[in-house]
């Protein structure tokens, strides 16, 4: 996990440049990323990824938090959730139990990430 927090702060650096490298104290970094990999562990890779890549949608001027950033991987590991079931049961066709397992998974994956 530490390694995918490396490359998330190595985007921000590209995205914000000076903002975010200034920002960066090398005697407390590795706590720094051992938060960050804690509080994220828990969502895929390819959510965090395209959180970073598109935070500065939400925070154009100044890179974000840690709480700001989870705001953003919040939303994009729900898109990633719907994107995955719909993928998985893409016709209902008006199936009743299609829709019902569709349902329960949707409720499960719910329950998993909370």
């Amino acid at each position: 996990m530490d390694a995918i927090i490396n490359n998330i702060f190595l985007t921000f650096s590209a995205m914000y440049g000076k903002l975010w490298e200034n920002s960066r104290d090398d005697a407390t970094w590795s706590v720094t990323v051992g938060i960050w990999s804690k509080i994220l562990e828990k969502y895929p890779e390819k959510v965090l990824i395209d959180s970073a890549l598109n935070c500065w949608r939400f925070h154009i001027v100044f890179p974000p938090t840690l709480p700001q950033f989870l705001e953003i991987v919040k939303k994009y590991n729900t898109d990633f959730i719907s994107l995955k079931i719909t993928n998985k049961n893409s016709i209902c066709d008006g199936n009743k139990e299609i829709a019902l397992s569709a349902i329960n998974n949707c409720k499960k994956i719910i329950n998993e990430n909370l």
